[in-house]
């Protein structure tokens, strides 16, 4: 198997592990009562005890699925595959961002090293199919390959449209002439 699918595949199960990692740590503050802030300060929720860690799971599960899906001696085919592993990872990075934050508002709670660690290794497999040739070789590409690569992939994913979109037009045209 290709070195960048082995790579995205097994940061894609890292990812899955991250999920049921802690994610927030919830502080309640002393409030009279003895023993209350002793027994509930520090508590740790998983990522799948906030729910939130479900998404990851799935969306991760995807990457994996597109690391692992096509000829695995090549690199993640151009187009779809390449341009889904990037999109997902991409939005992988801003939820756990945005979980972040939000964890960060309250006052009585904290994101925790779990999420953190999750939105890492989402950047990481954003970057994993930029890294890697088709021959295997690691190289870091600078900003115009990369840009480039994008431009490439959009004009395959483009064609692929409207190909399909043909079918359908003539799909519909054949049905209207039967009406006639």
């Amino acid at each position: 198997m290709h070195k960048g699918r082995i790579t995205i595949a097994v940061l894609a199960g890292i990812g899955v592990l991250c999920s049921i990692m802690p994610w927030r740590v919830i502080e309640i503050p002393y409030m009279g009562i003895p023993g209350l802030g002793d027994n509930l300060n520090g508590l740790i929720q998983m990522g799948t005890d906030v729910k939130l860690g479900f998404v990851t799971i799935t969306l991760f599960l995807v990457i994996g699925l597109l690391a692992l899906v096509g000829k695995k001696d090549k690199m993640i085919a151009k187009g779809f595959p390449k341009m889904g592993v990037l999109i997902i990872s991409g939005l992988l990075v801003l939820f756990h961002l945005i979980v972040a934050v939000a964890f960060t508002i309250n006052d009585f709670q904290s994101p925790a090293w779990g999420l953190y660690l999750a939105a890492i290794v989402s950047l990481l497999t954003m970057g994993v199919p930029f890294l890697f040739k088709s021959d295997g070789s690691l190289t870091v590409p600078t900003s115009k390959e990369i840009e480039k690569e994008i431009e490439v992939n959009a004009d395959i994913i483009e064609d692929q449209v409207e190909k399909i979109e043909a079918k359908i037009e003539d799909k519909f045209d054949k049905d209207k002439e039967e009406e006639k």
